[in-house]
């Protein structure tokens, strides 16, 4: 029979090595038969698979009409798997649904790293489900890249009146060889596109709080990731109403305060996690909701053979000449470089 102290004692050595304990590495080729490609459509929603939830995948569900799932944040403090985290997202979308059924734009607001590689510099291929590509995104791309996705908002729900229809689903429904891709806008450390002008700023963030609210309808979703939801006067002049409608909630390891900011005022679990460990979260953060995950593994050996392949396989099929990159490098007067 042991003591209490003994077994208190015994309790906490074991807590300290699980805190400390290596977590198992999840290929991205466990979550997804990568030789199943573009077998899906996009008419119900876009699911892609991050992790491991004990020996189960965890897949979400975006432009879920029934769930009302359209739009997802990912939070994570500096060198807590972020990147890797939207990497895994990006190549799951983009190994299920052709660009005949996904589009993307990708806006980076840091050094460009994240999506270089979805690129054609230095190299021939490109992601070609990406109709946008913002390495090293300002303020003023961002503005034209909002302007541009609201024109297409219209322009999809002019069709679904003159069809007497309400989403891109019921159009789908009603005409499944007609092309209307999903959209989803990744903008990685999505405040610092408000920029530091504060009437700029709150511009765009009034924009951006009427486009999650109104663009699900027309099948535009958007996945925002920030290290922190903090420190931008523009974003908490309307980060309450943006929030409101992103009931996706991914927060990687972060401080107490960023782990409250991201799922609710009650929800300190983000900052109990290790490294490439999740919170997932599917109603706006509730505590119950809770699902602990192991983020995946996107080796870039085995994520680039798959770009390639996805580049072959849409030349000559898929128009890229709509794709477009900037670079704050660029020439002003030309932000916009087009692929060939």
């Amino acid at each position: 029979m042991h003591s209490p102290e003994k077994i208190i004692h015994e309790c906490e050595r074991f807590s300290e090595r699980m805190k400390h304990a290596h977590l198992p590495v999840v290929p991205f080729e466990e979550l997804h038969d990568t030789k199943k490609i573009w077998d899906r459509s996009s008419a119900e929603g876009l699911t892609f698979s991050i992790g491991k939830h004990g020996i189960n995948n965890v897949e979400i569900t975006i432009g879920d009409e029934i769930g009302q799932r359209h739009n997802a944040v990912i939070t994570g403090a500096v060198g807590q798997g972020k990147s890797n985290l939207i990497s895994i997202i990006i190549h799951s979308l983009c190994l299920r649904y052709s660009p005949a059924e996904l589009v993307l734009y990708l806006l980076d607001y840091k050094e460009g790293v994240t999506f270089k590689v979805f690129s054609n510099i230095d190299q021939d291929e490109y992601l070609p489900h990406a109709r946008a590509l913002g390495l090293e995104s300002d303020v003023s791309f961002g503005a034209a890249i909002l302007e541009m996705l609201f024109h297409e908002y219209q322009r999809r729900m002019r069709v679904l009146k003159k069809n007497n229809l309400k989403s891109i689903r019921d159009y789908r429904k009603k005409y499944p060889d007609d092309e209307m891709p999903r959209i989803v806008v990744v903008i990685d450390e999505f405040q610092m596109m408000f920029g530091d002008d504060i009437n700029e700023g709150q511009k765009i963030a009034e924009k951006l709080e009427k486009f999650v609210r109104l663009f699900r309808a027309a099948g535009i979703h958007f996945i925002l990731a920030s290290q922190t939801l903090g420190g931008n006067m523009a974003l908490s002049y309307k980060k309450d109403s943006i929030f409101a409608q992103i009931p996706i909630r991914i927060a990687l390891k972060n401080s107490f305060m960023e782990s409250q900011q991201t799922l609710s005022l009650n929800n300190s679990a983000v900052a109990f996690l290790r490294p490439r460990e999740a919170i997932v979260n599917l109603d706006y953060g509730e505590i119950s909701q809770n699902k602990k995950t192991v983020i995946a593994y996107a080796d870039e050996n085995v994520v680039a053979a798959l770009r390639k392949k996805w580049w072959e396989m849409a030349r000559g099929r898929y128009d890229a000449k709509h794709c477009c990159i900037s670079r704050r490098s660029a020439c002003k007067r030309r932000r916009k470089i087009y692929f060939l």
